[in-house]
C-alpha cells in the first residue's frame, strides 16, 4: 500500500498526471470519461487492459478503437492497427515494471508501444497494478526478466528458454520477445501522460 503513495508522489513530482483507484469499476468509470473527449483511441498489447475490461469500454463507446488485438485480423491489418494506434488521439498501454522514483520500464519485441509511449498521440495513459511497481530501476529491469517477459513468452508459446524455466538466458532465439527496452522519466515535451495506479495485483 505504501509503495503506491510513494509512487504517486514521484510520478507527479516528474510531471505525470497520476491517479490512484482501488477498484476496477473505478479505473472503467475514468476511463469512459476520458473517452468523451476524443475521437480515437489506441491499445497497446496489456493484459492489464484486458483484465480491467477497458477494451470493453473502448468497444462500446463512439470512438475510433485500434486494437491490434481484434480477432480475424491479416499480418497487413495488424500492422495497420499498430501503426494507427500510434497517430490516434489517446493511446492506453501498461508497463512492465515502475519504480518508486517514478520511473516507466517496457520491454517490447514489435515496439508499437514504446513508440507511441513516446511520441504520436496527444495523450498517454498507463494503467498498472500495484505489483509492478519496485523500489529502483535494477529492481524494474530484473522483474521483467524474471516475471513478465517468461510469463508472455509462455503465452505466446513461444520457442525461448525462459518458457521451459522462467529464467531469462538473454536468448539469441529467433522468436525472442524482448527486443527493446525504454525507460521513461518523464513525458515527452507537447504530451500529456497519466499514470494509473490500481490497488489489486493485474497483468504481468
Amino acid at each position: 500500500m505504501a509503495n503506491v503513495n510513494v509512487a504517486a508522489r514521484s510520478f507527479k513530482e516528474n510531471g505525470f498526471q497520476t491517479l490512484i483507484f482501488k477498484k476496477a469499476a473505478d479505473v472503467r468509470a475514468a476511463f469512459a470519461e476520458r473517452l468523451a473527449k476524443v475521437d480515437s483511441v489506441g491499445f497497446g498489447g496489456s493484459a492489464t487492459l484486458r483484465e480491467l475490461e477497458l477494451d470493453v469500454v473502448a468497444e462500446d463507446a463512439d470512438v475510433h478503437f485500434h486494437n491490434h488485438w481484434r480477432p480475424g485480423l491479416s499480418s497487413e491489418e495488424e500492422w495497420q492497427e499498430r501503426l494507427a494506434q500510434g497517430r490516434a488521439d489517446l493511446f492506453l498501454t501498461s508497463a512492465n515494471a515502475a519504480t518508486i522514483d517514478g520511473q516507466l520500464v517496457i520491454v517490447d519485441g514489435v515496439g508499437n508501444r514504446l513508440a507511441a509511449a513516446v511520441f504520436g498521440p496527444r495523450e498517454v495513459i498507463f494503467v498498472l497494478g500495484e505489483n509492478k511497481i519496485v523500489r529502483n530501476l535494477d529492481a524494474a529491469l530484473q522483474r521483467v526478466k524474471r516475471v513478465a517477459a517468461p510469463q508472455r513468452a509462455r503465452q505466446l508459446d513461444a520457442s525461448t528458454p525462459c518458457t521451459s524455466d522462467g529464467r531469462c538466458h538473454d536468448c539469441r532465439a529467433p522468436s525472442r520477445i524482448c527486443r527493446s527496452t525504454l525507460i521513461i522519466e518523464r513525458p515527452s515535451f507537447g504530451m500529456r501522460v497519466d499514470v494509473w495506479l490500481v490497488r489489486a495485483n493485474l497483468g504481468l
